[in-house]
């Protein structure tokens, strides 16, 4: 036999062993070993409601504002509907005295004076929101109050009405669990009046313009950035209704102006013409406008604007436009710089409220109400659109008579009557609820 014959031989039988043994090599005295996958530990759970009982509260700041107050008070609800146990509510105030924060079992919505809270938003980036599951803790917070607002909505979708979580009696989350969204772009006003979601308006900083003198009752205001110009109002035993215009700097409040008694009847509300720079004033007195100088506080003239429907109550300045917005006869009539009407919108009708001052910017009229005594009522903010006219209601949280809006370089003020007047700068916030 060849070599050759001999080799293939020898090839052929392995194969016929390795056939008959199905591929399965021989057992050996090699130790074996086989890899059974680790068991991962169970996740640490944060009991909230526990068989119907919690010792767990909703905390918001001290200092609050509407929004967050009000979407507080809405997540308690919610997770006392879902579950069935009294979680209650509180802020943040602590006093010196009290034992330190770790062991407090607490869900904080919003910029909380809390170590957790702090560490949370310290994390966050521009324009973003979420919840985070700390062992003691739920904090629910955006960077703004509008972002909170979407971070409670956010909690709820994921985890209120989430029955892994939240059902009757037992509400459990994983420690850790977290969640971060972001809105694209700044949350601006407009934004935020546009968005699908309840507004609310709340007040921030405060200026206070006092009386002078028999000029008691805060009427009409305007400002041009530098200066808050507020008609105060006196009214004699006769009727005879007379005004000065007080001038206060928005930046020293101790700079102050007072004019002469001027004959504004009411001087309900003022507007900046800041193309001709002159003070136009809403007197009440039928359709008259009154012209005065912002630098003397003089009475320049008094001008009969004949194409308004009805008495001009409230008045507003729009300089992109170089048109004037008047609240008469029933709509918000737009005339130009002579105050002949161009174009009108209807006024929605809202029941019980009594309407005041005006403002406006590119997007938006505003129209402040109050109650008009007859029931109980917080003050609204009803919002036009220039080209479709009323576009919504926003809440504000206050009973005290409102009587101007105003803005400049986006910031917003709103003017009430308080005893000679008060000044507050206006936000627009989303609200949970």
């Amino acid at each position: 036999m060849s070599s050759a014959s001999a080799a293939v031989s020898v090839l052929l039988a392995a194969m016929m062993l390795f056939s008959c043994s199905g591929g399965v090599p021989e057992p050996t005295d090699a130790t074996q070993t086989s890899e059974v996958p680790a068991t991962e530990p169970a996740p640490q759970m944060l009991e909230v409601v526990k068989d119907g009982k919690t010792d767990f509260k909703v905390i918001r700041a001290d200092e609050a504002g509407g929004a967050v107050t009000e979407g507080s008070v809405a997540l308690r609800k919610r997770l006392n509907r879902v579950t069935g146990a009294d979680i209650g509510i509180g802020t943040d105030w602590r006093a010196p005295t009290a034992a330190p924060e770790g062991g407090l079992h607490e869900i904080t919505v919003g910029s909380c004076d809390r170590a957790d809270t702090r560490d949370f938003i310290g994390g966050l980036g521009e324009n973003e929101y979420g919840f985070r599951v700390y062992e003691n803790k739920i904090v629910i917070a955006g960077v703004s109050d509008s972002l909170t607002a979407l971070a409670l909505y956010s909690f709820e979708n994921q985890v209120i009405y989430n029955k892994e979580f939240a059902v009757t009696g037992s509400f459990s989350i994983p420690v850790g669990t977290e969640r971060i969204y972001r809105t694209d772009g700044e949350m601006t006003r407009s934004k935020v009046l546009n968005s699908s979601y309840t507004v609310m308006a709340s007040t921030g900083a405060a200026w206070s313009i006092p009386t002078s003198g028999a000029f008691r009752t805060g009427q009409g205001a305007a400002t041009d950035g530098r200066y808050f110009y507020n008609c105060l109002l006196n009214k004699d035993e006769s009727g005879l209704q007379t005004d000065v215009i007080v001038r206060t700097a928005v930046d020293d409040k101790s700079d102050r102006k007072v004019s002469a008694s001027l004959p504004l009847h009411h001087g309900n509300d003022i507007a900046y013409d800041s193309t001709r720079r002159r003070l136009v004033v809403a007197t009440m007195d039928g359709k008259k406008l009154a012209v005065v100088d912002p630098d003397t506080l003089e009475l320049k003239e008094t001008v009969e604007a004949t194409g308004l429907p009805g008495t001009a109550y409230a008045i507003a300045y729009l300089a992109s436009k170089d048109v004037f917005v008047i609240a008469a006869g029933g709509v918000l009539n737009i005339t130009d710089a002579e105050f002949k009407v161009k174009s009108a919108l209807p006024i929605h009708s809202e029941t019980d409220y009594v309407g005041q001052g005006m403002d406006c910017d590119d997007e938006f009229i505003y129209l402040p109400l109050s109650g008009d005594g007859t029931k109980t009522k917080d003050n609204i903010i009803s919002v036009y659109k220039w080209d479709t006219g009323y576009f919504r209601t926003v809440h504000l949280a206050t009973r005290t008579e409102s009587e101007s809006l105003m803005n400049w370089e986006g910031r917003y003020y709103i003017n009430f009557n308080t005893g000679g007047a008060r000044i507050n700068e206006l936000f627009y916030d989303i609200v949970y609820q």
